[in-house]
């Protein structure tokens, strides 16, 4: 069995909230910091989760805007 990486369980948490429909695509998510804090992990750790997320085009970030649920990852759960 292979170890858990902490940017493991960060990614398997944050997805589970995307399909549980914490929020819309037109929701921003919390900012790196706020997710680090909560999840008590550290920002690099949130980010590879955050990209891991962007790669499985479950969410979309928008420079100066924020990082948004996509509307792809939406639509392929409703």
């Amino acid at each position: 069995m292979e170890p858990e990486y902490p940017s493991d369980r960060v990614t398997r948490l944050l997805r589970a909230r995307l399909e549980a429909g914490e929020c819309s695509p037109s929701e921003r998510l919390p900012l790196v910091a706020a997710f680090a804090a909560e999840l008590a992990v550290g920002h690099g750790t949130v980010r590879r989760a955050l990209g891991r997320l962007r790669d499985e085009g479950l969410i979309v970030t928008l420079p100066r805007y924020g990082t948004f649920r996509s509307r792809r990852g939406h639509a392929a759960k409703d």
